[in-house]
């Protein structure tokens, strides 16, 4: 039987680096699976890396390992995914609207979620879940019609 030696024991902090990353709104996971995309920080990882994804709007949490790593790209491996916005999230379907007079859009990272009326006036903003501001705007509508 073999026995595993102590010179192939070692903290999982001294073989591999573990990173966090928060690409900008609208970043998907497919985006994060192409070996490009990492292309300016590539030279900073190595196989078997881990990486924490959360975008900046907060949207979804991903866990991917590092296969290998050149100077320019990076293969990963997804190993964990998990959807914080409450719904898969489609590139060509369209989104639903609650109103025609408001849309909730993205204002960045320190507005966050925004709902905006048709004019431009900004009804409420700083919300952190797009799903948030989608109540938030629902609650508003159903006040103002009663």
């Amino acid at each position: 039987m073999k026995k595993l030696p102590s010179s192939r024991f070692k903290l999982a902090d001294y073989k591999r680096n573990e990173f966090r990353v928060s690409p900008e709104h609208g970043t998907t996971l497919e985006d994060i699976q192409k070996p490009e995309f990492w292309s300016h920080v590539a030279a900073h990882l190595a196989s078997f890396d881990t990486i924490e994804v959360i975008p900046e709007d907060g949207s979804f949490y991903a866990e991917l390992l590092v296969i290998t790593a050149g100077k320019q790209f990076a293969t990963v491996k997804l190993l964990r995914h998990v959807d914080l916005e409450g719904k898969a999230a489609k590139k060509d379907a369209p989104e639903a609207q609650i109103h025609p007079d408001y849309k909730i859009e993205w204002g960045g990272v320190a507005v966050k979620h925004r709902v905006v009326r048709s004019d431009g006036e900004v009804m409420a903003e700083g919300i952190q879940k797009k799903a948030d501001a989608e109540a938030w705007l629902q609650d508003f509508l159903t006040k103002q019609a009663a």
